[in-house]
């Protein structure tokens, strides 16, 4: 039976619901997300005309001919006096800018500096400048283009997006400059929108908004099949395909979310896998002969298996014989792919490209199979954020006063604004909670249009261990919520030392409620008082399902969108290469890294740029009147 998108993530975000609050040993960093514009940038101070500098008049010479009313005044007063081999043009007003005006010189003559010392000289002259170039930067203005380290490194830290996120630690932050040059490409292409490429995967978010406008149509407006479930609705209830879509082509320069490597592409949206993320030959042999058979240029297979299937094989062949270009992902076995065969990657396919994962120092990854004769190449596959079926909102509890409702002088507030304790003087050792404490704190927020969500805290506690507890509480009303037992969410019990450590308590019965109630309940017996507990951060990780959901994930299914969306931006560069010459231009244009050699069989992750300037683009045909 098929699950809908909304019960396949109650179901997930459900069984983090543990019964026992859970610690682990707080570690986060974040990003600040910077907005980054379409726009002219500066390409570098040293680069400018070199037959062209800008002069900025005196003040009294400006003023002499807006009295005289002549706007050419100061131009024609320089043009006059300079030396005639600046020439009759050599100097033109800069349109309503009456105090600049641009000169020109002829550069096998005189140099910049030169020109520059002798305007300097002159006498209606205040000041001299270089007319520097400037050129087009096509970074998109997607909000969060910023996170995303493949297209492009600033050895940005990459956060951990949500609680069910795995963070790849190892080179995060990594190298500024390890990514796949699309900045420089992006100047010459960001439109794919003439080649189709087939997600063969666990299906798409079909209501995505970075993913709707770039999907595939057909002829009844549908947008690829679902070979899992039969039926033409290829919707993604596991969020694999969604994230692997989102790579080869979010909708960039948006304003919104992340961007593709492809800012506008046809996104075939293929169901073979389940939502559990298994899928059978019948159905991914069907799906590959689905996008031959309408029109896909480029299959991207982000899945894989061990043993040796001919009927896979054949449909690859197939695929490949019809000129369709193949990119398929390594696998995440760390295993050698010549001894242990991991299919579709060993298949000897003549337009299939095999891909492994690097990280963000351009290392192979961890979990990446190699092979000198099988893996093709590399392409960034840790902490890659792309689009996900639902998403995590954050939302920042505040603990000052004004927010948070104490029951008595045991809770108390600390010196400043961020922190909460029991006991009111809480120094972590001499001073001890009271004993047969019933002290609570208790704040609301709004849950609406959510699934539930996840409280975080962050505390230093020491309580009497299994007897004495800090419980934590969470309904959907006003109120105290201690006063209800069926609102009780988590507990901790025993000691963390002088040591922070972090918590998870899930508040799903806040499931878009207007009003959800969190409460403290600090619960102690009459002995063996302990040093109690500060709380330093607290904030919820709201849960829903909205369509602007992104989420961050590892392996080399992550990599191999990464090689086919670059096929793609190089087939909409010149629509007349063939698979063969996709293939053949991406592994020979990577950017070499001396310990890849002896990992993948090109020793070198993809490279954009490169790959551009070895593809001419297509003549434009002149076409002559009668």
């Amino acid at each position: 039976m098929k699950k809908s998108k909304l019960s396949k993530n109650l179901f997930r975000f459900s069984t983090i619901a543990i019964a026992i609050f859970s610690f682990s040993a707080a570690s986060s960093s974040e990003v600040e997300n910077t907005r980054l514009d379409l726009s002219l940038q500066k390409a570098d101070t040293a680069e400018y005309r070199r037959d062209r500098v800008v002069v900025r008049f005196k003040t009294d010479v400006v003023k002499a001919g807006i009295t005289a009313n002549v706007r050419s005044f100061a131009v024609d007063r320089l043009k006059a006096s300079l030396p005639s081999s600046f020439g009759a043009a050599s100097v033109k007003a800069m349109g309503e800018l009456t105090e600049y005006a641009a000169v020109s010189f002829d550069p096998e003559s005189e140099s910049v500096d030169a020109v520059m010392a002798q305007l300097r000289q002159h006498a209606d002259v205040e000041s001299v400048q270089p007319d520097f170039i400037y050129r087009k930067t096509a970074l998109p203005n997607d909000t969060d283009f910023g996170r995303l380290w493949g297209l492009k490194n600033t050895a940005q830290t990459i956060p951990q997006i949500h609680l069910s996120q795995s963070l790849y630690t190892t080179a995060n932050p990594g190298t500024s400059g390890k990514d796949m040059k699309l900045e420089t490409a992006w100047d010459k292409i960001t439109d794919c929108s003439n080649v189709v490429v087939a997600v063969i995967d666990t299906g798409v978010d079909l209501d995505h908004s970075d993913l709707v406008d770039n999907l595939w149509r057909n002829g009844s407006n549908q947008h690829g099949y679902d070979f899992v479930n039969n039926d033409t609705v290829p919707d993604d209830d596991e969020g694999h395909g969604t994230h692997v879509a989102g790579t080869i082509g979010a909708r960039g320069n948006n304003g919104t979310g992340t961007t593709g490597v492809c800012w506008r592409v046809k996104i075939m949206a293929i169901k073979v896998l389940d939502e559990n993320g298994s899928g059978s030959t019948s159905a991914i042999a069907a799906g590959i002969s689905y996008a031959q058979a309408n029109g896909a240029h480029i299959i991207n297979m982000s899945l894989g298996g061990g043993g040796f299937d001919s009927a896979f094989q054949s449909a690859v062949n197939a695929a490949s014989a019809a000129g369709i270009l193949l990119v398929v992902a390594a696998g995440n076995s760390s295993a050698n792919v010549s001894t242990s065969p991991s299919y579709p990657c060993a298949f000897p396919a003549a337009n299939l490209i095999c891909v492994g994962a690097v990280d963000q120092n351009f290392a192979m990854a961890s979990f990446s199979n190699y092979s000198t004769t099988h893996v093709d190449i590399g392409a960034p596959g840790t902490n890659v954020v792309s689009q996900a079926i639902g998403s995590f909102q954050t939302e920042v509890v505040s603990l000052d006063s004004a927010d948070w409702t104490l029951n008595n002088a045991n809770f108390a507030h600390s010196t400043g604004p961020d922190a909460i304790q029991n006991p009111a003087n809480w120094n972590g050792s001499t001073n001890l909670y009271a004993a047969s404490a019933d002290d609570r704190a208790y704040t609301s927020i709004d849950m609406s249009g959510t699934i539930g969500g996840i409280l975080i805290i962050s505390l230093r506690g020491a309580l009497q261990t299994n007897v004495d507890y800090l419980d934590f509480y969470a309904r959907p009303l006003a109120g105290d919520p201690m006063n209800s037992s069926s609102a009780l969410v988590g507990s901790f019990s025993g000691t963390s030392g002088g040591v922070f450590i972090t918590g998870s308590v899930p508040v799903m019965t806040c499931a878009n409620a207007a009003i959800c109630t969190l409460g403290l309940h600090v619960v102690t017996d009459g002995t063996n008082q302990q040093a109690g507990v500060r709380i330093t951060s607290m904030q919820v990780d709201k849960i829903n399902v909205s369509t602007t959901g992104q989420t961050s994930l590892n392996g080399t299914s992550m990599a191999s969108p990464h090689v086919a969306g670059l096929a793609a931006l190089l087939k909409a560069y010149n629509p007349q290469y063939t698979a063969a010459d996709l293939r053949d231009v991406i592994l020979n244009s990577g950017t070499k890294e001396i310990p890849l050699t002896s990992r993948f069989s090109k020793g070198s992750v993809v490279n954009a740029d490169a790959a551009l300037k070895h593809i001419p683009k297509p003549e434009i045909p002149t076409v002559s009147g009668n």
